[in-house]
C-alpha cells in the first residue's frame, strides 16, 4: 500500500482543506457494503468502541495492522525528525467510550521501532469536552466548536517541535485537520505541519 498526496482533484471531496494543505493518505474508503477492502476492514475494526468486549480481538488486530502500515513509511523516510501527534478521539479520558486508537498505535510504533528510530510522538493537544463521534452521526461537530474545545497540552510542549505530524485514522471533511493546524499554528507559528491518514473517504 503506498502512501499518496491529497491533489487538487481530492479537494472537493474534502471541502475543509485548501491547495496549502500538507496531507497524505494510504487507502480510500468507497461508499457500499459491497467492497470490503483491506483499508476498509481494518478501518471498520479499528474503530469498534471499546464497550464492544465481543470485538476485542479484531480491534487488537487492526491496531497490529496500523502499526505495520505506518512501520514501512518510517523504514523508508526521514520520519524520525518529526515530531507525531495524533488527533484527538471523541470521547475525553474519563468517558466509558474513550477510545485512543490512534495514540495506542503510535505506542506500539514506537516500541517495535525503538531499537532503530527514536521517535518523538506526543499529545500536543487534548479536548476539554467529548463530542458525538463524526462517524456515527450525522450532526457533526463544526470547525469553531472544535476550536473551542481542543486545548494545548503544555506539559508536553517543549522541546518546541520543527516538524508535526498529525496522524488520524479517516480524513473526511477535513474539518478536525484543519482546527488542529488552526491551534497548533497559533502556539508554535514557526513549526511546518503536515497530516497522514490510514485512509481518506472517497466520495462517487
Amino acid at each position: 500500500m503506498r502512501l499518496q498526496v491529497i491533489n487538487e482533484t481530492h479537494l472537493p471531496q474534502h471541502h475543509y482543506l485548501t491547495s496549502d494543505d500538507q496531507c497524505y493518505f494510504l487507502g480510500e474508503l468507497s461508499p457500499g457494503l459491497d467492497n470490503w477492502t483491506y483499508i476498509k476492514r481494518l478501518i471498520h475494526n479499528l474503530k469498534k468502541k471499546p464497550t464492544d468486549v465481543g470485538y476485542v480481538p479484531y480491534k487488537e488486530q487492526s491496531t497490529l495492522q496500523a502499526i505495520s502500515l505506518f512501520e514501512n513509511l518510517i523504514v523508508s523516510s526521514s520520519i524520525e525528525s518529526l515530531t507525531i501527534v495524533p488527533i484527538p478521539p471523541s470521547k475525553c479520558s474519563d468517558h466509558p467510550e474513550y477510545d485512543d486508537r490512534i495514540w495506542e498505535v503510535l505506542k506500539g510504533l514506537k516500541q517495535k521501532l525503538e531499537d532503530k528510530f527514536k521517535l518523538d510522538i506526543r499529545k500536543l493537544v487534548y479536548q476539554s469536552e467529548s463530542y458525538m463521534a463524526s462517524h456515527t452521526t450525522l450532526n457533526r461537530i463544526s470547525f469553531e466548536e472544535l476550536l473551542a474545545i481542543y486545548q494545548i497540552d503544555e506539559d508536553h510542549a517543549l522541546p518546541e517541535p520543527n516538524f508535526i505530524f498529525l496522524v488520524d485514522d479517516v480524513l473526511t471533511s477535513g474539518c478536525h485537520y484543519k482546527a488542529m493546524k488552526s491551534i497548533l499554528n497559533r502556539r508554535f507559528p514557526n513549526t511546518k505541519l503536515a497530516a497522514i491518514f490510514l485512509a481518506r473517504r472517497q466520495i462517487n
